[in-house]
């Protein structure tokens, strides 16, 4: 097929029972977020920034480097929800919305629609996912756009529509435009979706030139607000240099700095996602059972996770919401995975599994406790695991580890969890 020709067209029940399940999905997440954004110092850590920063003065200061974006669209919400953090609870929702839908969107490729469904409503139940509904960050942003980055990529590499690759240029640089880190994310997999649909030279030069617009706006804004273009670089540097000198492996060493951070990774992972980990396993390494007969999907799959897997265990894994870009492909792998342990009644059964692990999910979320930090062992506990609860949300729970005194060395906290001494320091309001 040749990018101008067209392909079959998709019956119209077709498109309307996934527009049904989009819309099931969608009002999923909007009644089960909306209880958890209430109170002002439901923000979050960064929660203060974020809202001092929507009045786009030269005191503009959230995480760099400046996700301008997300801030602009909060602003624009606000014309709707006055309050702050009303209205950055309202731009998260509509993020994990997209997120789950095109997340659905991308298992249609090779699920049944009752398990991509399925897979996608774990997903909504996700506890790091849900959390992030409820505080102000813009972590949600990398939920979105790489889900949406990958439907409309493979809709190219399936159809060579010049028109899916061109809407995968505009979401990659519209999420660049939210988080500027998006072109580090999602470029590889764009880049990857082009090259293997055989996009002709103008098509790469035509969706290049559409993120590099995307691109000179958020460059543009960020230089204006901080009076420079050196300003902002310099900003962004001093940023990166922390990021590296406090957290990466050169830093820290070999040992300390990947593990350190391969670690958290994977306890931020196991708290939100533990329950399909293992059948995720199962589904992964069933289609690497014959890499030379998949080596697409395969290929796409490491564009899809390789950049934002490097960035936090070679640089950073400060936040629950770095597992992000690899959730969707966890869940989507363990519907893959259940259908292969249920074989021949694999459809009905994987789909149940699916909906069980999401309503054991929305137990975890909803009834896990936050218990007084009576040593270090409970304090580690709370601020990697139980705080991203609704009841760390409802607790207004910000803590980190740094706020009980606590050595955030691997040796100190392996330590502390074997055998735990008193917390050398009780946060106000603890």
């Amino acid at each position: 097929m040749t990018q101008s020709e067209n392909p079959p067209a998709i019956p119209a029940s077709e498109w309307r029972a996934d527009l049904v399940v989009i819309v099931v999905l969608a009002a999923f997440i909007v009644l089960s977020r909306l209880p958890y954004i209430v109170p002002f110092e439901s923000m979050g850590r960064d929660g203060p920034l974020y809202v001092h920063s929507l009045k786009l003065d030269s005191t503009y200061d959230v995480p760099m480097p400046g996700n301008i974006g997300f801030v602009v669209a909060a602003r624009l919400v606000q014309s709707l929800f006055p309050d702050p953090v009303m209205a950055y609870g309202g731009l998260n929702i509509a993020l994990a919305v997209a997120g789950v839908s095109a997340t659905y969107l991308v298992g249609r490729f090779w699920l049944p629609r009752p398990v991509a469904a399925a897979a996608a409503f774990a997903l909504a139940t996700n506890t790091v996912v849900w959390w992030h509904g409820g505080a102000i960050s813009s972590y949600l942003v990398w939920l979105a756009t790489l889900p949406l980055l990958g439907y409309f990529g493979l809709r190219f590499v399936r159809d060579r529509r010049c028109a899916d690759a061109l809407a995968a240029s505009v979401v990659l640089g519209v999420g660049s435009i939210f988080r500027q880190d998006m072109l580090m994310f999602g470029g590889p997999l764009w880049l990857g979706c082009l090259l293997l649909g055989r996009a002709r030279l103008r098509l790469l030069l035509a969706g290049g030139l559409i993120v590099a617009a995307c691109c000179a706006v958020w460059l543009g804004a960020m230089s204006t607000i901080f009076g420079g273009l050196d300003i902002y670089l310099t900003r962004v540097r001093a940023k990166h240099d922390w990021h590296v000198e406090n957290f990466s492996f050169q830093a820290k060493g070999l040992f300390e700095g990947l593990t350190r951070n391969g670690v958290k990774y994977l306890f931020f992972l196991v708290w939100s996602a533990g329950l399909v980990v293992v059948p995720a396993a199962l589904g992964i390494v069933a289609r690497l059972g014959h890499p030379l007969r998949r080596w697409r999907p395969i290929l796409l799959g490491l564009l899809w996770v390789a950049p934002s897997l490097w960035f936090s265990f070679f640089i950073f894994t400060g936040n629950a919401g770095l597992i992000f870009p690899a959730l969707p492909l966890v869940y989507l792998g363990a519907a893959d995975g259940l259908r292969l342990v249920f074989r021949d009644r694999s459809d009905t059964r994987a789909s149940i599994a699916l909906v069980l692990l999401a309503l054991a999910s929305t137990v975890q979320f909803t009834a896990s406790p936050l218990p007084r930090e009576t040593d270090q062992r409970q304090a580690i506990l709370n601020v990697t695991f139980f705080k991203y609860s609704g009841t760390g949300l409802r607790a207004f729970y910000n803590y980190g580890l740094l706020d009980f005194d606590i050595d955030t060395s691997l040796k100190t906290v392996v330590a502390q969890m074997r055998h735990p001494q008193p917390v050398p320091k009780m946060p106000a309001g603890r």
